[in-house]
């Protein structure tokens, strides 16, 4: 069976090929106005296929915050790795019967024109904080939608049934221990005309659309926080922990350093702890611990945790509601 498989495999995926740039490109493109140039770029084909996906639009978009608040955004570029899964297989044209597509993190935004104008005050885009306001709403706009968790999906037959497609069981659960940093950059803020060093530090933790920040610790160099996070995770190897320390600051906070992990890694060893070193950083690094956990359906197995921590994860999945009341107001 792979024998014939390998072999076949060319004129499936030129078919398949074919088939999202016909047909599921121009229903994404149909699905939103903002995606009226979506284009598949770069296609890698196998069961699951990772796309690298970029959409350069001619987005043209004004909006009135308020009486003195006007912003707007022109020409939008997106870029990013998008995961599209072919299931269910069936014995018949179109050999699949739904497609399914979501980017395993927040994908690449950037913009040739954003303005944001407050009237009387001509220097307000001079003002970071705002532009990476503005950027930053925008990404978990797209998020919310398209980054997994969420996903979306285009059922190809009748027979498949939408809601199973959207609501699939994820793989596991990753039990990240943000435990220390050691040896982190000092940063410096002018008080005064003093130098002072600052070091009040903490984290970002970022799997998908999911985001955690950790507490701050004030004045130390090797911060200890002692804090455990739960990601749900529906792709292994894929979704990555994004992690970033930095440094609380009066007017900005600074980006000490990164490391992103692929739970992929987290899964094959099952349990790691062990210190990760901080990327696009001097020096420094991080204590980790994590530890993943395949879910069962056997509720024979669920027993009460022993350490505070959860022992089980509840799906649920509301189809409708009826007969609701109206509201007046």
């Amino acid at each position: 069976m792979s024998a014939v498989l390998e072999q076949a495999w060319p004129f499936i995926g030129m078919y398949m090929e074919k088939l999202l740039r016909e047909k599921i490109q121009p229903s994404i493109r149909s699905s939103n106005p903002a995606l009226k140039v979506f284009t598949f770029t770069k296609i890698h084909f196998g069961y699951k296929l990772s796309l690298l996906s970029s959409y350069d639009g001619d987005v043209d978009m004004s909006t009135d915050v308020s009486l003195a608040i006007t912003t707007r955004v022109k020409g939008l570029k997106l870029q990013g790795m998008l995961r599209v899964i072919l299931e269910p297989l069936i014995g018949q044209a179109p050999l699949v019967g739904g497609v399914t597509f979501f980017f395993l993190r927040r994908p690449l935004v950037m913009f040739k024109t954003l303005h944001i104008n407050w009237t009387g005050t001509p220097n307000l885009l001079s003002i970071p904080s705002l532009s990476s306001l503005s950027e930053e709403t925008i990404l978990d706009a797209i998020a919310s939608i398209m980054v997994l968790p969420n996903h979306m999906c285009i059922p190809l037959i009748d027979k498949v049934k939408g809601d199973q497609m959207r609501f699939p069981l994820p793989h596991g659960v990753v039990r990240v221990h943000l435990l220390e940093a050691r040896d982190l950059v000092a940063k410096n803020t002018h008080v005064m005309n003093l130098m002072k060093a600052k070091s009040d530090r903490y984290a970002t933790l970022r799997v998908g659309s999911t985001h955690f920040k950790s507490k701050t610790v004030k004045e130390n160099l090797f911060p200890k926080w002692n804090e455990v996070y739960e990601f749900i995770v529906h792709e292994a190897p894929g979704q990555e922990l994004e992690l970033e320390l930095c440094n609380e600051g009066a007017d900005k906070d600074d980006c000490l350093g990164r490391y992103n992990l692929d739970f992929g890694e987290v899964k094959r060893e099952k349990q790691m702890d062990q210190w990760f070193p901080v990327d696009r950083a001097l020096h420094g690094e991080v204590h980790l611990k994590l530890q993943w956990f395949s879910l069962q359906t056997d509720t024979s197995l669920l027993k009460e945790s022993t350490d505070n921590f959860a022992c089980a994860v509840l799906a649920v999945y509301l189809h409708s509601a009826a007969d609701l009341p109206v509201s007046i107001f």
